[in-house]
């Protein structure tokens, strides 16, 4: 394995982290017209599929013999499992609330995370962070409404997916020290459409062009 893996380049994981982002934003914009039509298992099952696919062309059979290979199978599982949680709740969620709140909401994640990566990963977090962090939690509580009964239920399930997905994103940070990026996506994705395909004869909708 890589040292690169292991390495910390902080400007090069921001960069990274700033065009995931931009990614998920045209993401969310599609979910939510998606599962106005179509149930969230069907959605997450034609994803996985399609990221595994990817996956199989860009890295071959590397993908694959990764996974194969690994010994870290409880902490790959954990993750998919909380990451299957994570996308079941925020896709559910996408069907009441506006694309704006729910990705508020969401964006409780990361002050989760924080809070997390000291717990379990004993990382340092400066004064600064902390300042950020308290922040953007308020800004969450704001955005969550509290008192607009009508997007309680849709409000709770963006926040429950939001906690768990910081709950893989620490785990990707261990993950990360061991696994390569290709390794913890395909074990993912494999668990989503195992997972999801299992519903497929109750809920598929064959979709048009």
């Amino acid at each position: 394995m890589s040292s690169s893996i292991t390495a910390d380049r902080p400007y090069y994981g921001l960069a990274l982290c700033f065009a995931g982002y931009a990614v998920f934003s045209f993401q969310d914009a599609i979910l939510k017209k998606l599962v106005q039509d179509f149930a969230v298992m069907q959605i997450l099952f034609i994803r996985s599929i399609l990221v595994m696919l990817l996956l199989s062309l860009v890295f071959g059979r590397g993908a694959w013999l990764g996974m194969a290979r690994t010994t870290a199978w409880k902490a790959l599982l954990a993750r998919a499992g909380l990451i299957l949680v994570a996308w079941l709740a925020y896709y559910t969620a996408a069907r009441d609330l506006p694309l704006a709140q729910l990705t508020t909401l969401y964006f409780v994640g990361p002050v989760a995370v924080v809070v997390l990566s000291i717990l379990f990963l004993g990382e340092k977090v400066s004064a600064g962070r902390w300042l950020a962090v308290v922040i953007g939690f308020v800004g969450v509580v704001v955005a969550a409404n509290p008192s607009g009964g009508a997007y309680l239920l849709p409000a709770g399930l963006a926040l429950l997916g939001a906690f768990a997905w910081a709950g893989t994103t620490v785990l990707l940070r261990y993950l990360g020290r061991t696994e390569a990026t290709e390794t913890t996506m395909i074990a993912s994705n494999l668990v989503f459409a195992v997972v999801c395909g299992l519903a497929l004869p109750v809920v598929w909708i064959t979709p048009d062009l």
